[in-house]
């Protein structure tokens, strides 16, 4: 803005002037036809005399100051004609209408606008204006955006408790945002409590309290209902357990079970008899499959003939023997004479022969000598390959051999004498045609004859179907397979099983013949696939297991013989069986990542290296098992008395005194099978060691990202105490109840008692380069017969530090009293 020169020089000459002469000639005023007079010098003196005295400030305007404008002579500011300096009453100023004083210049021009900077960081503008009077009116307000002073920072508290404090600051005169709150206390305000609706039907309610500024765990779920409004209950009912009946849950609970709706008339596999035969002493059965009743069997008729008739046959080398039927049995043939019994053999082919010796003495083979009687057999190999000969009925009394020529002693090429409860093995040649030499001990008698082809036949596409109930059959031929519990060496039979109800599921040979090996396999000739497998039960020689089987499973079961020597018939019970009850309170493991095993360079081969690993969703036992709840099983027959629960320092030594202890000095065996008892089954050795050290989805990725982040179930620190760990040190290393811990020794999950107490079985063997080679999704080392098991979580007897910690492993043989249980599902 341009502005007006300074009149404080013009002021001052006028002074000057008016003070130095009287005379008004000598005042140059303005010309009488209003133009410009004479200027004057300000500086310059008029006629003789000596210069005038300088101008003073008093001799400026008021408000001029250096560069304003003079304000536009008005009337009001004219010189008064009583003063005295400006030409007084005397006429001194002048003469006639123009020889008055000259007024001050003004300081501005009216409408004159003048701005300068102005605001909290001097952006703003504020204005005055010049008004009529030649002076600046007053400074008008200040036009600025600016909020604040720039670079300048404020705090506030902040929080759920307001301890936390967050910041903004001033940038270009506007206050940013505030920061995020850093607040120690994070989730909530100590001491408030949350609820929340829970239970089956939304009336129950469950709790947690903020304390520390975090939530602790939700509580228990207070709900009475014991079932979803609305929904449908079914049951098993009926003489086979296939019928249904069905019940309705109102307002939380079941009401009464409707009328059973059942199609079966009859009980599966009870049997129906009446009378038959040749003289009316025979019975005849049949047997209920799937709920109705079969047909009637061929009739078992002791009988053999109706009473009073005869009949004859040829004798091998010519004449007749004749016999008579007496109280339904046929007499002894008469003898017939002698002669060449090799001139007509009897053609047999593979499975079962049934004949007769004769009361002769023409033939000997070389493994009996007796001259009661004999019979020839010609028998001709559809192919190469090993055949077995076996005398079922018969045979204790009888030998048989085999030749590749009749008559001809030299040519026999092996002999099978009386009474030597096994088969005879021979390798033929295809189309050839060889004779079987049956002599007996006792003269004429009936001799069962069983030819099977051993290599050539494989058992797996000879399964049979297997139905609930009891099942009879006979084990014959070749060992083909062995079981992984048991070297089973004798020959087995294979039926295919496809459950029609999941669930658990008994299978026993309780009153075979010989002694049993019962295995189940979901793959009929691969051992790997075994699902469970027994011997013997305590000292008996029959087998039993038990089996989780899902709806429509297909499996197969073999009855097997413990040894060469162990065959015959055989009995097989098959049943389905609830779960014993249980109490146990379990905790969700969420499906996802966690770091498995440890990388220090001092730690045991067998935990590294440490690597992710993925685990599907399941749920474990909060705690571990106790004494009461084994001893239940027990109870119940259902789990065997622990084989070394007598041993120093087994809880099962005084069931009643540590009652609420865990389990302890189980084989591995009797803990697997613990578990199947409840519906549930071992965890693996990933799943044990993610619920104990916590996964990526509890601990953060920032803690499962680096290596050997926790050491034991509650983290780093602090080292194990009786007050998190049964241990050594604590009650003279005896176990504790399950649970008497304090909550800070629980893992992240809320699981109880995973250092300490009792170790526990997995369900994987022990091998220490396993975690190199394993999958990284759901790992589990589960090879049959692998000798030793993997414990976890160490046990009240150690006293070691690195002894608790989670990646530790340790291996157990499979028989050894040596751990306690706890289950997953």
């Amino acid at each position: 803005m341009t502005r007006a020169p300074r009149l404080g020089a013009l002021a001052g000459l006028v002074f000057v002037i008016a003070c130095t002469s009287a005379n008004p000639d000598q005042l140059k005023g303005p010309a009488a036809d209003g133009s410009a007079g004479p200027e004057v010098d300000a500086a310059t003196p008029t006629g003789d005399e000596g210069p005038g005295p300088a101008p003073t400030e008093d001799a400026r305007s008021p408000d001029a100051d250096d560069g304003a404008t003079p304000p536009t002579p008005n009337d009001d500011q004219g010189v008064r004609p009583d003063d005295a300096s400006a030409g007084g009453a005397d006429g001194a100023g002048g003469s006639g209408g123009s020889g008055g004083d000259v007024p001050p210049d003004p300081a501005c021009l009216e409408g004159q606008v003048e701005e300068r900077a102005c605001g909290l960081n001097s952006r703003g503008l504020e204005a005055r204006t010049c008004q009529a009077d030649g002076t600046f009116g007053p400074w008008g307000a200040c036009s600025d955006n600016d909020e604040c002073i720039d670079d300048v920072s404020q705090t506030q508290p902040c929080g759920v408790q307001g301890n936390g404090e967050q910041q903004r600051t001033c940038n270009v005169g506007r206050w940013s945002a505030w920061a995020p709150c850093d607040d120690p206390d994070r989730e909530c305000a100590d001491g408030t409590v949350e609820t929340v609706p829970c239970g089956l039907n939304g009336r129950g309610v469950q709790a947690h309290a903020c304390e520390g500024g975090r939530y602790g765990e939700w509580s228990v779920c207070m709900d009475a209902d014991t079932c979803v409004d609305g929904s449908v209950e079914t049951g098993a009912c009926g003489v086979n357990r296939r019928g249904q009946r069905s019940r309705i849950c109102f307002e939380g609970e079941f009401g009464e079970f409707g009328a059973c709706r059942d199609p079966d008339t009859c009980r599966d596999g009870s049997t129906e008899r009446r009378a038959c035969g040749l003289n009316g002493r025979g019975t005849e059965a049949r047997t209920c499959n799937a709920g109705q009743w079969g047909e009637y069997a061929d009739c078992d008729d002791p009988d053999e003939c109706l009473e009073g008739t005869s009949e004859s046959r040829d004798c091998p080398a010519g004449g007749r023997q004749n016999r008579s039927c007496v109280d339904g049995a046929w007499t002894d043939f008469t003898a017939c004479p002698a002669g060449d019994v090799c001139a007509a053999p009897v053609p047999v082919g593979l499975g079962v022969t049934v004949t007769e010796t004769f009361e002769t003495d023409a033939i000997s083979s070389t493994c009996n000598g007796s001259d009661r009687g004999e019979r020839v057999l010609a028998f001709t190999a559809p192919q190469v390959g090993l055949y077995r000969f076996d005398l079922g009925a018969g045979g204790r009394t009888a030998s048989v051999a085999i030749r590749t020529q009749c008559g001809v002693a030299a040519s026999e090429l092996r002999c099978l004498e009386p009474d030597a409860r096994g088969a005879l093995e021979q390798a033929l040649v295809g189309g050839q045609t060889y004779f079987l030499v049956i002599e007996s001990t006792v003269g004429a008698q009936d001799v069962e004859v069983v030819i099977e082809s051993v290599d050539l036949v494989n058992p797996c596409l000879a399964a049979l179907p297997l139905l609930a109930g009891e099942t009879r059959g006979n084990t014959a031929g070749n060992d083909a397979f062995d079981a992984t519990c048991a070297n089973a060496s004798g020959p087995e039979r294979v039926y295919r099983f496809a459950a029609l109800e999941a669930g658990l599921w008994r299978m026993t040979t309780l009153g075979s013949a010989f002694d049993t090996v019962l295995s189940v396999r979901t793959t009929c000739d691969d051992p790997d696939t075994t699902l469970a497998c027994n011997d013997d039960v305590g000292n008996e020689r029959y087998s039993e297991l038990y089996v989780q089987l899902r709806l429509g499973e297909l499996v197969y079961v073999l009855v097997d013989g413990f040894d060469r020597n162990a065959s015959g018939a055989f009995t097989l019970l098959l049943q389905r069986v609830e779960p014993l009850p249980t109490e146990m309170e379990t905790r969700e493991i969420a499906a996802g990542l966690f770091r498995r095993g440890s990388s220090a360079n001092n730690s045991p081969p067998g935990e590294r290296p440490q690597r992710d690993i993925t685990v599907s969703r399941f749920f474990i036992d909060r705690r571990e098992v106790t004494v009461a709840e084994y001893e239940a099983c027990v109870v119940a027959g259902r789990c065997a008395e622990p084989e070394g629960g007598d041993n120093d320092g087994c809880t099962w030594s005084d069931p009643e005194f540590y009652a609420d202890h865990p389990i302890n000095c189980l084989t591995w065996s009797e803990a697997r099978n613990y578990c199947e008892q409840v519906g549930k089954r071992l965890p693996t050795e990933a799943e044990w060691e993610k619920a104990a050290r916590g996964g990526c989805d509890r601990r953060g990725q920032a803690a499962c990202d680096a290596a050997d982040a926790v050491t034991y179930p509650w983290g780093n620190e602090p080292a194990p105490q009786c007050n998190r760990v049964q241990r050594e040190s604590c009650d003279e290393g005896l176990t504790a109840p399950v649970g008497s811990t304090d909550p800070d020794g629980n893992s992240t999950y809320g699981v109880i008692d995973l250092a300490g107490n009792a170790s526990e079985w997995v369900q994987d063997c022990y091998e220490e380069g396993y975690y190199d080679a394993s999958p990284a999704a759901d790992p589990v080392n589960d090879a049959p017969d692998c000798g030793n098991r993997v414990t976890r979580g160490g046990k009240s007897t150690e006293a070691e530090n690195q002894n608790f910690r989670v990646a530790r492993r340790t291996a157990e043989a499979e028989d050894a009293s040596a751990g306690g249980v706890r289950c997953v599902r």
